[in-house]
């Protein structure tokens, strides 16, 4: 007997609600037979998209770009402290020793400003970078 006989003989055996249950999964099955045509659709449709073009990548570019500019200006404040302070160091005391400069290049923007206020009252490097100052 035939597979396509067995379920004939098992629709007719049905009541009226197993039909329409039966008649459902049949339609289900057969959208998912198309289903594999939408996702090989979609797939290609994903591969040919920019994701430049994407608001929210643009959206994060731009959030990105406004961070790195706000890291290189406050990279570029610190840097520009310390060549300043290692300029009037010099014109002052003279030539830097590398323990100096090395303090220089490890200090923090607040501690540069610092000692760019000590320098205007100091008679020595010393005075400038005592480690307990008014302490």
């Amino acid at each position: 007997m035939a597979e396509k006989d067995i379920i004939s003989k098992d629709i007719l055996k049905r009541d009226e609600k197993g039909l329409r249950d039966y008649f459902g999964m049949l339609e289900i099955l057969s959208g998912n037979r198309q289903l594999q045509t939408l996702v090989n659709e979609e797939e290609e449709m994903l591969s040919a998209m920019k994701l430049s073009d994407l608001p929210s990548y643009q959206k994060g570019w731009q959030a990105g770009q406004q961070e790195g500019r706000q890291e290189g200006r406050q990279e570029g404040k610190h840097e520009g402290l310390i060549s300043v302070l290692r300029w009037q160091l010099q014109m002052k005391f003279g030539a830097l020793s590398e323990s100096i400069e090395q303090r220089l290049n490890t200090a923090s923007d607040e501690q540069l400003e610092l000692w760019a206020g000590q320098i205007l009252n100091a008679a020595t490097l010393m005075q400038i970078f005592q480690e307990e100052r008014n302490a």
